[in-house]
């Protein structure tokens, strides 16, 4: 995989550098820790230091991973010795170590956003998908040394973690920064391809299976969706009408089309198409839900709520479901039903804010003041973390943040 070729070769150069300040740039406890070393452990760490970039321009990284351990056992507070300890260990795919270096370095330098950026990207390699893509969101969070170029490699592992977790939406949206540069192209465009049609699979896995007429199909359809983030919008579409000629029975192609009608503004156009994938897949919560969310911005679909009443049987515990049903509710004089629906949605996920706030309104519409105030003040809080997410594809750092009452990240 080129992103991980590539960030090998970064991380390479970086172990090779003399120290890593730019890695900590942005932290002094390096620093003022190294200064508060006696001079004989300084020259003792800048001595394996210099064995180790001498064993790595020979190719002798085995040796320069065993001296390193033993630098670090002496040493266990050495930041720069547990960070190129980590790399290489990740260079030579040795996993599972490299994330207890990685462990230890972040527990020394919990502020340091590259320290938890690798060891997700470690775990990620070990398919512990949850702490990954904590962990890399963390990372982000903190913020990665431009040198490294990690941040794309980050932003990428981050957007497959949601394609394996069917989070597509989130997936499409880290993707669109990424799917419109020249660079990392075909696995990029092929994350993208498997996120809009609703693939929970790895562009990995899907290259192995050597089933070229679906890898076409799953690359056209990336391909589409880069064109569109270069608001080359004819062209997306194009790409689109001659994939449905050929693919016409293909799962959620008409529904990924129909998404991307939507979002152009090309209502009529995509109601037909999420009404065209009914008849392919007539069981598809997407496409039902797809139209529920035209029936709130129009008034001429009169099936827009028995549509999101058959979302939330087939999927009851679908947030987005008993959200668009609360608010159809709503929009159809039926306020204490759709508050109902929406206190579901809350109770499945309570990070929404459009819940909390369409909760709200619904609230004041119940004289229910006190319940209302509540909503707005999530509403409030939780907005400025779903506008960094839209606007920068990243979480702010005090998510991350421990919670003085229990000691755990909020």
């Amino acid at each position: 995989m080129r992103l991980r070729s590539n960030v090998r070769s970064n991380l390479k150069a970086t172990i090779l550098a003399p120290a890593l300040t730019a890695v900590l740039a942005s932290l002094s406890t390096d620093v003022q820790a190294a200064a508060a070393q006696p001079c004989s452990v300084r020259q003792g760490r800048q001595e394996i230091a210099r064995r180790v970039e001498a064993l790595i321009d020979e190719n002798a990284r085995a040796e320069a991973i065993a001296l390193l351990r033993e630098g670090v056992k002496l040493n266990p507070d050495w930041r720069d010795g547990w960070w190129r300890l980590g790399t290489l260990l990740y260079e030579t795919d040795r996993y599972r170590e490299a994330r207890a270096a990685f462990e230890r370095l972040a527990a020394l330098e919990p502020k340091a956003g590259a320290a938890w950026a690798l060891l997700g990207l470690c775990e990620f390699e070990l398919r512990q998908y949850e702490p990954a893509l904590n962990h890399l969101r963390r990372g982000q969070a903190l913020g990665l040394p431009a040198h490294l170029e990690l941040t794309e490699v980050a932003r990428y592992h981050e957007a497959l973690v949601l394609i394996l977790m069917q989070r597509y939406e989130q997936a499409q949206m880290l993707l669109k920064s990424l799917v419109g540069q020249d660079q990392h192209r075909d696995e990029v465009i092929l994350a993208a391809g498997l996120a809009a049609l609703r693939i929970p699979e790895l562009p990995g896995a899907l290259v192995q299976s050597a089933d070229g007429e679906r890898i076409g199909l799953i690359r056209q359809v990336g391909e589409a969706h880069s064109l569109a983030a270069k608001r080359k919008h004819t062209e997306a579409c194009q790409i689109y009408e001659s994939l449905i000629r050929r693919f016409a029975a293909a799962s959620n192609l008409h529904y990924a089309y129909g998404a991307l009608l939507s979002d152009l503004g090309e209502l009529d156009e995509a109601e037909r198409e999420f009404r065209a994938e009914l008849k392919v897949t007539p069981a598809s919560v997407p496409a039902r839900i797809g139209l529920a969310c035209l029936g709130l911005q129009t008034d001429s679909m009169p099936d827009a709520l028995p549509l999101a009443q058959e979302a939330v049987e087939l999927t009851p515990n679908s947030f987005m479901a008993h959200y668009l049903l609360g608010r159809l509710l709503i929009k159809a004089g039926r306020i204490e039903e759709g508050a109902r629906r929406l206190e579901r949605s809350r109770d499945l996920n309570s990070d929404s804010s459009r819940v909390r706030y369409a909760l709200a309104q619904a609230y004041r519409r119940l004289q229910r003041k006190a319940d209302a105030l509540r909503e707005e003040q999530a509403f409030e809080r939780l907005r400025p973390l779903e506008e960094s997410l839209l606007q920068s594809g990243r979480l702010p750092v005090p998510l991350f943040e421990k919670d003085p009452k229990d000691g755990k990240p909020r």
